[in-house]
């Protein structure tokens, strides 16, 4: 007895999805040649508006359980009757869906037949507004979400559907589509059901149309702009760094002045974080070699330099430095130029540099230290036949003492260096014997030849 029961209701079920399939047909076909609204109460017109009062009553109230047979009712019978009842029909039909998913006492397979009719109620409930009302476009959207979600089986049709809905609508695209279209997008990617291609080419089509929106001047910024952060969580989430230069090197090296291509990428690579990767380098380089740019300069110095690929990295400081807008990039790089000659032991360059970022910023007490650590290196290189290069200690040391008096934040470096070079000074008795006193002028000769002063060595 229970059996047929459970069969009676089954059928019931299929009975009445049946029932919708007939009504659309007839609908879309135009039963008996008469427009699909030309009688939008329905055979029973008395009926229709009874349960049209109930219904507006119950809406109006969000009692959507108790809406819903009233709107069931005109949806099979009057659905021109009210916009309404197309229009967010799929909404009243998700609650059922949720009421029959939490249900505990319904059989499993019960409840499998009665969902899978709601699904498809709601699927016929988009198809049946495009009909009567139009508005392929931002239908389309829906409906591809509803299928995406509802029946992971049939995500390539919903993708479809999205794609429609995206060409029809262009930058009209409600704002919640992107990432619905994005995240089935991603699912079937993940499934091996997607190329990485096709992905790309939606979130580009996708981010257009976001920043379309984004520029645009409408109210619904605040959308947009959770829009443009959802879709590139969903899809920089699936990246990483050897991913993306797999899928795209070849496309580089194929197209290697392709300066759009390679822009996209060096955006993917630095949205990931992968700017630390030699690839990034690479792009970046390829870049500047189409589109040469002092500040695209500056930032491939600085990821040679932290590399420790200094040639490499002084050649695009020298084709940054004094070409910035901003001075204080400037001075740095040729400060930087001069860090990378001093460890060359090009001293003589180093103090041309250091100078050049001084004559920027003569605050910048790092390249005085600079400027005094290459001539307190230069002893062995600029020898004197009485003092043994410790002249070259009286030059470094002015340097640091300007250093620290220029730019406080190097004190503590500048007086360490002080006592350290101070420590090297002749003594009294070679001044005495070379006929040199404190405080006489002196000029260091070699590559430094600086004005200085004579100190002995306290």
């Amino acid at each position: 007895m229970v059996h047929k029961k459970k069969i009676s209701i089954a059928m019931k079920s299929i009975i009445k999805i049946g029932i919708l399939i007939t009504v659309f047909a007839g609908v879309t076909l135009g039963v008996n040649a008469q427009g699909p609204c030309d009688n939008k109460y329905g055979a029973d017109s008395a009926t229709t508006v009874r349960n049209l009062t109930l219904f507006n009553q119950y809406w109006q109230a969000k009692d959507f359980d108790a809406a819903f047979p009233y709107w069931y009712y005109l949806f099979n019978n009057a659905p021109c009757v009210q916009k309404l009842i197309t229009f967010n029909g799929p909404f009243l039909l998700r609650l059922q869906i949720a009421k029959y998913k939490s249900d505990s006492l319904t059989p499993l397979k019960q409840k499998e037949i009665r969902i899978n009719g709601l699904i498809d109620t709601i699927i016929l409930c988009h198809k049946l507004r495009i009909t009567l009302f139009g508005d392929e476009g931002l239908v389309k959207g829906k409906w591809a979400n509803d299928l995406a979600r509802m029946r992971p089986a049939q995500r390539t049709e919903a993708l479809k559907l999205f794609a429609e809905s995206i060409a029809l609508q262009g930058n009209k695209t409600e704002d919640g589509v992107p990432v619905n279209y994005m995240d089935a997008a991603k699912k079937q990617f993940e499934k091996q059901k997607l190329s990485f291609d096709s992905l790309m080419m939606i979130y580009e089509q996708l981010d257009s149309i976001i920043q379309f929106n984004l520029q645009a001047d409408g109210k619904k910024q605040k959308e947009w702009k959770e829009t443009e952060e959802g879709v590139n969580k969903l899809f920089f989430s699936i990246l990483d760094c050897g991913k993306i230069e797999e899928f795209n090197k070849k496309e580089i090296l194929s197209k290697p002045g392709d300066i759009a291509l390679l822009k996209k990428v060096r955006f993917y690579l630095e949205i990931t974080k992968c700017t630390e990767k030699d690839f990034y380098l690479e792009v970046s380089e390829r870049i500047n070699n189409i589109e040469p740019s002092a500040d695209a300069a500056y930032a491939l110095a600085e990821a040679f330099r932290s590399r420790n690929k200094l040639d490499k990295a002084y050649s695009y400081y020298d084709m940054a430095a004094g070409k910035m807008d901003s001075n204080n990039r400037n001075a740095d790089a040729y400060y930087s130029m001069a860090k990378i000659s001093y460890n060359k032991n090009q001293f003589s360059n180093a103090r041309v540099q250091a100078k050049q970022a001084l004559a920027i910023n003569p605050n910048m007490g790092k390249a005085l230290l600079l400027i005094g650590d290459a001539y307190a290196a230069s002893q062995t290189a600029c020898p004197d036949e009485n003092l043994k290069g410790q002249q070259v200690f009286w030059a470094a040391v002015d340097k640091y003492y300007k250093a620290k008096q220029v730019d406080p934040g190097v004190e503590d470096a500048a007086n360490q260096r002080i006592v350290k070079y101070s420590a090297y000074f002749p003594g009294q008795e070679i001044l005495f014997f070379l006929n040199l006193k404190d405080g006489d002028p002196y000029t260091v000769g070699c590559w430094i030849n600086e004005p200085t002063t004579v100190r002995a060595k306290k």
